[in-house]
């Protein structure tokens, strides 16, 4: 039935995007069939063609995504690595940090939630100034039972 998903999956973990230069010269169904020739006969939900250049290609299963990052496709002897529009790892900024809060504060509160460092905490700075505005920012993966919301 259209529309419907495994467990905890959504649709915007299946997409990809694949830049081929010119939709014009490289057709939709061409990236369809090359897909499909290196992850499986039948697994394109969707190709969207985007901004000229652009194909947002919607996939079945999941493990078609990470295979087709990791292998990408030809069409006309020419390869392509499409990119994953969901990634697990996201961006965390801590706004109006006092500045005596230590980095190992931070990291030890990210951890108890179940968060593993991708980065090191980073400082921003005021502009065109080596001072610190408040506000820290690192890449975090959490863990799948984890739901971030837009503040904590």
């Amino acid at each position: 039935m259209p529309g419907e998903r495994g467990a905890n999956r959504t649709v915007k973990e299946q997409t990809v995007l694949v830049d081929v230069g010119d939709n014009k010269n490289v057709s939709a169904l061409s990236v369809i069939n090359s897909v499909e020739a290196e992850v499986g006969e039948g697994v394109v939900e969707a190709c969207v063609p985007k901004s000229g250049n652009v194909y947002e290609i919607t996939l079945k299963e999941l493990e078609a995504v990470d295979l087709l990052c990791d292998t990408g496709f030809k069409v006309n002897n020419v390869k392509f690595k499409p990119n994953a529009v969901f990634s697990k790892q996201k961006m965390v900024s801590f706004l109006n940090v006092s500045y005596y809060v230590t980095d190992e504060e931070i990291t030890k509160k990210l951890e108890d939630f179940g968060a593993e460092l991708i980065s090191p905490i980073k400082l921003r700075m005021h502009p065109g100034t080596t001072i610190a505005d408040g506000t820290r920012y690192v890449v975090v993966r959490f863990p799948e039972f984890v739901k971030v919301y837009r503040t904590v």
